[in-house]
């Protein structure tokens, strides 16, 4: 039953267009060199505020219900592991730390699944944390803050439109680093 309610939700999801799931697979696949170069991206509104349709929901008593509430920024996403590096990073096998840039969980449970990316190395992982409660605090809050600014950026300039995926890869893919983000 509850497998019903949640494919019926997903079904009702805005992410359902396919250009949105290309977006997410293109973020998810290409992690590592957007983290790398995260410092350099962070400042340039048209990057920091793509808005990403994913579902970070956790099943409850037959809800879905959602970690924190959309949209998810892939600024907003990078930046929370960066600042809480204890809740959103792990060490990787390279020594170096990789940082979150996927995450879901169970307030009942108090779980939360966690998709690394190693900016050093381009390693990818995973792993399962307790802790639901204070990691969606911290996603929530800083949402809120970037919301606000994003309100703040769209009240100045009307017309701003985030760049496409596609426009960050470009820029961070400078190097070696992926010779096919843009396939």
């Amino acid at each position: 039953m509850s497998q019903e309610l949640f494919k019926k939700s997903q079904e009702i999801n805005l992410a359902a267009s396919r250009e949105d799931e290309i977006d997410v697979n293109l973020f998810f696949k290409h992690a590592a060199p957007i983290i790398r170069h995260y410092n350099r991206w962070k400042d340039i509104d048209r990057f920091y505020f793509i808005p990403l349709k994913l579902n970070m929901v956790y099943l409850c008593a037959g809800l879905t219900l959602p970690v924190a509430y959309p949209p998810y920024f892939i600024g907003t996403i990078v930046r929370n592991s960066f600042e809480h590096p204890e809740l959103f990073a792990v060490k990787c096998e390279c020594g170096h730390s990789a940082y979150a840039y996927s995450y879901n969980g169970s307030p009942l449970s108090g779980r939360f699944d966690l998709s690394y990316a190693c900016p050093h190395c381009g390693a990818n992982s995973s792993d399962t944390k307790s802790g639901w409660h204070i990691r969606s605090k911290v996603l929530t809050a800083t949402q809120e803050e970037d919301l606000v600014r994003g309100r703040h950026l769209q009240s100045l300039n009307p017309s701003f439109e985030p760049a496409p995926i596609r426009e960050l890869l470009k820029f961070c893919c400078v190097d070696e680093d992926c010779d096919d983000c843009l396939m």
